[in-house]
């Protein structure tokens, strides 16, 4: 099933005002009442708007996973990534 929300923001409705939409959009998709769906709604949202904290370890795991989806790329070798290639001086110009 699939469910068209309209969400125009060029309106004047406040922050409540679309989630209270939302609520009454999924109420009628999931067959549940608003009220029944405004807390999850809530929490979701809530979690939404936490800032994402990661350790360098959780991101160099995300990084891996992340390189292991993508297929046939080569690593740069160190002479791709060598700063004297990289930049090079104006008076050599």
């Amino acid at each position: 099933m699939t469910a068209h929300v309209p969400f125009d923001n060029s309106d004047s409705r406040t922050d409540q005002e679309h989630l209270e939409e939302i609520a009454q959009a999924l109420a009628k998709i999931t067959k549940r009442s608003a009220e029944q769906v405004r807390p999850y709604l809530h929490d979701l949202v809530t979690q939404l708007r936490k800032p994402l904290e990661l350790s360098s370890e959780q991101i160099d795991k995300d990084l891996e996973e992340i390189a292991d989806v993508i297929p046939n790329i080569s690593p740069l070798s160190n002479a791709d990534i060598d700063r004297d290639t990289i930049y090079t001086r104006e008076d050599e110009w």
